[in-house]
């Protein structure tokens, strides 16, 4: 039997390739390298982010191009995605600069993820489907309870594993199903067999896909992993699966469907639809009585996910532009705001408590102000980003004849206003300046306030609430540089999107 094997071209998997050299790199220098000499590797991965950046930079604009016979394929829309991966991966690694708790294999198991999340997002074929979600899961699982020390981590990392791997066998199954169906794998195959009729196998199959990633997505009604894994793994962990995961998980949610299935587009559209607007509304009911900034803003992705879901109902270009534009203004307004949350927080991770933001600006001018901005964008209010994110999504929708959902996406918008002016009116609420200026009085009163109802949504006791509110440091400065890159980036796609709108018009188009 003769042995066909398929041609290599560098250019498309080099920014893999890239990744993969940098981590391998990272865990050879640390053999060599002192623990605490360790911070001395922090430029490696950040030079083999920026290496497999600019290898991307170079794919922009030429043709869509594939690799390993198809199963993974490079077009605009993987390319947009894995510009955001890779910038919450820059942004993971510098807000842990500064941490010595983080050593070599926190850079190791970043770049892993990183380099799991752009397969996932080119993945063309069901078997490269899944092994990107293996690759990318099997580091965050660890990156999770990284702090094996503290008790919320090891938990939240229990937790992840658990719901990991049950969302996997799902997804596993159904392309089980799908393959004995239709009897392929490629996505563009599945697509084809399906348009003359398949089994009702391959439509098991379906359903069990989209449950599966589902999950990795964080929809209602498969969310609930999601805010105690947030809550208990290190913040910059948490901002980094906030942003990176959930664009990947987007990109390959959208690929699945609109290339493997367009021809059962109507079977799974009405699912589709119950799956935005739940999810689109019960995030931010869900998030009004949080009283952890981090579990809020875990609520707060989940509700930005529905959002993307109504992208991929109106299943237009303009839909795809827009889940992009909405997914940057995301990455910038979500990872700042994590970054603020770091300077709150202690190592015992308690200064994410809303109550700990009471006064804030009062003690710390500058960071208040940066939260605030971020807060707006993810209200959606114009100048910022997020509204013009917001207004794309709606547009797409309108366009595409589903304003019931476009009125939903409204009425959740409103809901998660309040969500988040209540932090920025405690931020800015001046009955917490105690006698000296110094807001310990007032903010120790409220936490103890707080704690005559409970603990409730995972928050600690009020003593420690309280000494998280006089302890509460400010932030370093790799916290400071993702707060400046995202302010700035909340502004100028807020301000001046044209450059943005016009790099990616056109260009997005799945197969």
């Amino acid at each position: 039997m003769k042995v066909v094997i398929p041609a290599f071209t560098w250019p498309p998997i080099a920014p893999l390739g890239l990744l993969a050299f940098a981590a391998i790199l990272v865990l050879l220098a640390s053999l060599f390298t002192e623990r605490d000499e360790e911070s001395t590797l922090w430029m490696v991965p950040l030079f083999g982010l920026l290496a497999a950046g600019y290898s991307m930079y170079n794919l922009w604009g030429h043709t869509t191009s594939s690799a390993f016979s198809g199963m993974i394929v490079i077009d605009h829309f993987a390319l947009a995605i894995g510009f955001i991966i890779l910038f919450a991966a820059a942004c993971a690694l510098i807000l842990a600069w500064q941490d010595r708790a983080f050593g070599a294999e926190y850079m190791v198991l970043i770049l892993l993820a990183t380099l799991g999340m752009l397969l996932f997002t080119e993945a063309n074929n069901l078997i490269t489907v899944f092994l990107g979600i293996e690759i990318l899961s099997l580091p965050l699982y660890v990156l999770s309870g990284i702090h094996g020390h503290r008790a919320a981590s090891r938990e939240a990392a229990v937790k992840y594993v658990l719901m990991g791997a049950l969302s996997s066998g799902i997804l596993l199954y159904g392309m089980a199903l799908v393959y004995a169906g239709t009897g392929v794998l490629g996505l563009e195959a599945i697509g084809t067999h399906m348009s003359h009729g398949a089994g009702s196998l391959a439509y098991v199959g379906v359903a069990l896909i989209v449950v599966g990633l589902g999950f990795k997505l964080a929809l209602v009604p498969f969310h609930n992993w999601m805010p105690d894994v947030y809550q208990g793994a290190p913040i910059a962990i948490t901002a980094f699966m906030s942003v990176a995961t959930k664009a990947a998980a987007f990109a390959a949610f959208a690929r699945v469907l609109l290339v493997a299935f367009p021809f059962v587009y109507h079977q799974w559209l009405p699912v589709l639809w119950g799956l935005a607007g739940l999810t689109m509304l019960l995030g931010n009911l869900m998030a009004l009585r949080q009283r952890s900034m981090k579990r809020l803003l875990a609520y707060s992705g989940i509700t930005h996910a529905g959002f993307l879901v109504v992208t991929l109902v109106a299943a237009t270009g303009l839909g795809l532009f827009a889940s992009i534009f909405y997914l940057l203004a995301y990455a910038f307004m979500n990872l700042g705001a994590f970054a603020v949350v770091q300077g709150l927080s202690r190592d015992d991770e308690e200064g994410d408590r809303i109550e700990s933001f009471r006064g804030l600006f009062f003690r710390h001018p500058l960071a208040a102000g940066a939260m605030l901005v971020f807060l707006l964008s993810l209200a959606s209010i114009p100048t910022t980003a997020g509204f013009m994110a917001k207004l794309s999504i709606i547009l797409a929708a309108v366009q595409a004849g589903v304003w019931p959902l476009a009125v939903v996406l409204v009425v959740a918008t409103m809901i998660g206003l309040y969500v988040y002016l209540k932090v920025a009116v405690a931020m800015f609420d001046r009955s917490a300046v105690g006698a000296e200026g110094t807001g310990e009085g007032a903010a120790t009163r409220g936490a103890l306030a707080l704690g005559e109802v409970g603990m409730g949504a995972g928050g600690p006791p009020p003593e420690m609430a309280v000494a998280a509110v006089r302890a509460a440091p400010v932030l370093t400065l790799g916290a400071w540089i993702v707060v400046a890159v995202s302010v700035c980036g909340t502004f100028v796609f807020g301000l001046w999107p044209g450059p943005l709108l016009h790099l990616l018009n056109g260009g997005l188009l799945l197969p």
